[in-house]
């Protein structure tokens, strides 16, 4: 089996992470995958580096190191449900293998994850929306969100609910990174990912052409050629994105995706691509939105393009894949 079939789950014993557990139970063929669930051990938090030294503190540590074990446990019994669960779905048990690495790097312990996820031998890396800190307007965890800055060249299974998780809205534009995304989405597939449908979408901003007719009515009549310009523009457009549709279904299909589950999608008039994005997912029930890094700006500081964060702050109950290229590190 090749390298890029494992799969790095990170786990940090919460409700939100196990749904990233049940997310790969539901996509992934078992015997296609080495599923490496993975947590990072903080033995001891930020809050109590100060305990020896703080007079107040001493008389605490036989509490803490109490506190320590419990969770040391709970963490041992969430990471054997994990296996648990994946072996009750098929997985081999082989293929299934917990890892709790103490934490090594100084800040959070996304640092140590993303040290792992560099190693080039993991397909993605899947993790919750959010952890522990479940507030209820917190769209992102801090150890997500750091993650998606840190991991620039390996894709990001961000998962939020596992409903409808086998329909798939990829993004396209006429870029590399867009184009990059639907070469994982092949990817995953011909590891062992079954996707029920997969639309290539696609957003222009602007007019909708059939608007035109309100816009000439209440605009002066030398504002009427530029019009006719943005609707000869958007037709060009149509048809650009149209090649690049027909590149993508070339790559879905020469990696085995029948060609009877893949749809295109292109709309007109929209006043933000994200929010184009995030809304015909919902109204389409697609439970899987996936988007490239960066569009078709290519300046090196900009680690995510303006689509795909805003997509990912705003598509709350549904999974977000964020795919960049090793051209990205």
């Amino acid at each position: 089996m090749s390298k890029c079939a494992n799969l790095l789950v990170a786990l940090d014993g919460s409700e939100a992470s196990f749904e990233a557990v049940r997310y790969v139970a539901m996509l992934l063929h078992p015997d296609s995958w080495n599923i490496h669930l993975t947590h990072i051990w903080d033995p001891v938090p930020e809050g109590f580096w100060d305990f020896e030294i703080n007079p107040l503190g001493r008389a605490r540590t036989a509490a803490f190191s109490a506190w320590q074990a419990r969770v040391r446990k709970n963490i041992d019994e969430f990471m054997e449900r994990s296996r648990s669960y994946l072996v009750e779905k098929g997985f081999p048990p082989e293929r299934v293998c917990i890892r709790i690495q103490v934490k090594e790097h100084t800040g959070g312990v996304e640092r140590d994850l993303a040290a792992l996820a560099r190693d080039g031998s993991h397909c993605a890396v899947v993790v919750g929306r959010r952890g522990l800190s479940n507030i209820s307007d917190q769209v992102i965890g801090t150890v997500t969100q750091r993650l998606l800055g840190l991991l620039s060249n390996v894709p990001l299974w961000v998962v939020g609910r596992s409903d409808n998780a086998d329909r798939l809205l990829v993004g396209v534009d006429l870029s590399e990174g867009a184009m990059r995304a639907v070469e994982h989405v092949a990817q995953a597939f011909s590891y062992g990912f079954s996707p029920g449908s997969i639309c290539l979408f696609h957003a222009i901003r602007g007019i909708a052409p059939e608007r035109t007719r309100v816009a000439r009515a209440f605009a002066p009549v030398e504002t009427h050629v530029p019009t006719d310009k943005m609707i000869d523009e958007i037709r060009e457009l149509k048809d650009k994105i149209g090649a690049v549709f027909d590149r993508a279904r070339a790559v879905l299909e020469s990696a085995g995706i029948p060609s009877n589950i893949v749809t295109t999608k292109v709309v007109c008039g929209v006043s933000s691509r994200s929010l184009a994005i995030v809304d015909y997912a919902r109204h389409q029930n697609f439970g899987t939105v996936v988007v490239g890094r960066r569009g078709l700006s290519r300046f090196k500081e900009f680690f995510m393009g303006r689509v795909s964060t805003k997509v990912i702050s705003m598509v709350h109950y549904r999974t977000v894949w964020i795919v960049g290229s090793p051209s990205d590190s």
